[in-house]
């Protein structure tokens, strides 16, 4: 008999065997569901599993071991999801260690696969969809060197959407975006600065309009150094500027998981990224949309002055505010302990403008991080307004390391 919580309980065991008559299965069961012990056998009576369930659920440490006898995986479960570390064994050396929080990985991308896929990115095909709109602009400007750019453009976009864990293979560019991204950098040329809401500095009606479709649609930047394609979605990406920091719209729209394509156009001194558009999946499968992103962080991908910034998943979560959402940042150690003051924050806010996704956006200045290789953080949001079932709070892990 089991005592579980303060109540008697009338507990069965359950005895299962080989054809052979070798005990293969021994566990209990209390109202139909697992309780306490679970044992499994090899058939020369060496264990092939040693656990333990709570109300049908796995809870407790988990031991998987060879059919000589030797430990190849230990993990713990708690109330049926994976909770801390996951170690592998071979010849009773450590070969695989995993953090799991609540059932996820906290690593999902390892450095290896990450490595791999980004080479894989720049020999992915790059789709050219729509048409050009050749009573709005001349199709002798979709030149050699726009081609080029929006290649380039496409490959960098595509490198952070898959550290973000949103859609990127099949990311096309159209030619009807790079037309407007082009009369964008146009207008921004003869004006001497950008904006998403130009003056007509003189053009004919028309073309003044199809101009202003551009910039209003597309992410823009200046400058005067080294300026490209590649440079240009790098500076979207980090949006820290006193400008963006209240909003990180260029960021949120990069990493909008519904768009399905883009189109670029980069001059001597100005570059636009085709943004709005929702013509991509509608399939909103993730709890949110962080950056840095979760697991392993290349530090070429972020550094100090970036703002981080979560988005939330709409179908799942209410819009939030500052005040009523909490958040902290804590370092954490080689051995996974998380430090118990979190870090200092410069600044956070709450957007909740409309992104590409009806959602709150989380954005949070720390103060103090460390930005090296090894550096990693545990990342707490609490106090959320959750939809149905899901979690009010989320935990997750960022971890810097130099790709070099």
């Amino acid at each position: 008999m089991l005592y579980l919580h303060s109540v008697l309980l009338i507990a069965r065991t359950i005895k299962k065997k080989y054809k052979t008559g070798e005990i293969r299965l021994v566990y209990n069961v209390v109202k139909g569901k697992r309780e306490g012990s679970y044992e499994k056998f090899y058939i020369n009576g060496k264990h092939e599993i040693k656990s333990n369930y709570k109300k049908g659920h796995l809870h407790g440490k988990f031991e998987r071991f060879n059919n000589k006898g030797e430990l190849i995986s230990l993990k713990n479960y708690v109330d049926g999801k994976i909770n801390g570390e996951v170690i592998e064994y071979i010849d009773h050396k450590i070969v695989k260690k995993e953090l799991w929080i609540n059932g996820i990985s906290a690593f999902p991308k390892s450095k290896n696969a990450i490595k791999k896929t980004f080479e894989e990115i720049k020999k992915l095909p790059v789709k050219f969809i729509g048409q050009w709109p050749k009573t709005s602009l001349p199709e002798a400007r979709f030149t050699e060197s726009v081609k080029k750019a929006n290649k380039e453009g496409l490959t960098a976009l595509r490198y952070y959407r898959y550290l973000a864990g949103v859609p990127y293979k099949e990311l096309a560019v159209n030619r009807n975006y790079i037309a407007k991204t082009v009369a964008a950098t146009d207008i921004c040329q003869k004006i001497g600065g950008i904006t998403h809401n130009p003056t007509n500095p003189g053009l004919p009606k028309k073309e003044f309009n199809f101009c202003r479709e551009g910039t209003s649609k597309s992410n823009l930047f200046a400058s005067d150094w080294r300026m490209s394609t590649t440079f240009a979605v790098q500076n979207f990406m980090f949006d820290t500027d006193a400008r963006n920091l209240h909003i990180m719209g260029h960021r949120r729209w990069c990493l909008n998981p519904t768009m399905g394509s883009t189109g670029f156009s980069t001059t001597k001194k100005f570059s636009a990224m085709y943004a709005v558009d929702l013509r991509g999946s509608k399939k909103l499968d993730f709890d949110y949309i962080a950056w840095p992103a979760k697991g392993y962080m290349p530090l070429s991908s972020f550094g100090k002055k970036y703002a981080w910034t979560l988005s939330l998943n709409p179908k799942k979560y209410y819009k939030t505010s500052a005040t009523n959402t909490k958040v902290n940042i804590y370092e954490v150690d080689d051995e996974y302990n998380i430090a118990e003051k979190p870090i200092q924050m410069k600044s956070y806010t709450v957007n909740n403008e409309y992104v590409g996704m009806n959602s709150s956006c989380l954005i949070f200045l720390p103060k103090d991080l460390k930005y090296e290789d090894g550096a990693t953080y545990c990342v707490r949001i609490t106090r959320l307004k959750a939809k149905k079932r899901y979690p009010r709070s989320i935990e997750y892990f960022v971890s810097f390391y130099s790709m070099n």
